[in-house]
């Protein structure tokens, strides 16, 4: 798919974004919803736009360590099975030991 130019516009500046525009509409929608938790979350404090920025970053960065935690410990478990199966193949394929009575 080609690289679609879209415009957003975060914590009041406009930003020239490229890519899919359906992933970059997901995205800002992401962004939005943990930017208004932080705004929730620190409500009458007077707390800087840009420093809720920052703790947005941050609240993604942790969700995305958490993401990448999660699909390392998937793929240890798929390379387990696999490993598994592997072995249960090897064993059915051996020939069979002679059977004496």
């Amino acid at each position: 798919m080609r690289r679609q130019a879209l415009s957003a516009k975060l914590l009041g500046e406009t930003y020239r974004l490229y890519g899919n525009p359906a992933f970059i509409r997901r995205a800002i929608a992401l962004f939005d919803q943990f930017f208004k938790q932080a705004e929730e979350e620190n409500r009458g404090k007077e707390v800087s736009t840009h420093r809720l920025g920052v703790i947005t970053a941050m609240a993604l960065a942790m969700e995305l360590v958490r993401a990448q935690e999660k699909e390392s410990k998937k793929a240890a478990l798929l390379k387990k099975a696999r490993d598994q199966i592997k072995e249960l193949v090897s064993l059915l394929a051996s020939p069979e030991e002679d059977k004496k009575p």
